[in-house]
């Protein structure tokens, strides 16, 4: 809320201050408020048409919503705007890996993490990769690497506990889906893959009620 004031009011000085709509609309996205803050992204770029952080924004959001080829788009033209932006490198990434062009996003987000060698987000995307891949231990390192610098991150933690419960570490998994929990409360996706977990393990009453 008081993120949001602050973004109301650079907004009301300024109403064309591209950073300022930039910020908002990734708050906006941050809290499920799609469509406000797709309109944001799209009034922030048309201030500032150099806003290569408004086009990646907005690629993630449609991302995150199934509109895979239009995100694309506007990743690669981010991308040509800002060829280190290691946001819209994770971004563009992860869409990769998703739609099964694996080596392709292998190469992303090593670029990433030559520009940004302690980026989280870079690790637990590559992490995932690795992991999808049989490449458990690679996978294991970058994720403890994560979680060393971050160890309040709730993706990183997430990731973490996803790759112990694969492996049949499941105690430990359910500690970390627990800290990741309280770090997010209304994070979806920790709460479906805990319940998950707790179906794997017999533990379907605990299951049913995460999964509602």
């Amino acid at each position: 809320e008081e993120a949001e004031e602050y973004f109301d009011k650079a907004h009301h000085v300024d109403p064309e201050n591209s950073i300022a709509l930039t910020g908002k609309a990734k708050l906006l996205a941050r809290t499920g408020r799609t469509e406000e803050a797709e309109e944001l992204f799209d009034k922030a770029y048309q201030v500032d048409q150099e806003n290569a952080v408004a086009l990646t924004g907005k690629a993630k959001l449609l991302a995150k919503t199934g509109r895979l080829e239009e995100a694309e788009e506007l990743f690669d033209r981010a991308h040509l705007l800002d060829p280190d932006d290691v946001f819209c490198l994770n971004g563009k990434a992860n869409l990769l890996a998703r739609t099964g062009r694996l080596q392709e996003a292998e190469k992303l987000f090593d670029r990433a993490a030559h520009l940004a060698p302690n980026d989280v987000f870079s690790l637990t995307g590559k992490a995932e990769l690795l992991a999808r891949t049989g490449r458990i231990a690679e996978a294991e390192q970058l994720l403890d690497k994560a979680c060393r610098l971050a160890p309040n991150n709730a993706v990183a933690l997430t990731e973490k506990a996803h790759l112990l419960a694969r492996t049949g570490r499941t105690e430990d998994a359910e500690l970390l889906f627990d800290k990741a929990h309280q770090l997010a409360p209304d994070d979806v996706v920790i709460l479906n893959a805990k319940a998950e977990l707790m179906a794997s393990i017999g533990r379907f009453e605990e299951a049913e009620e995460l999964f509602d």
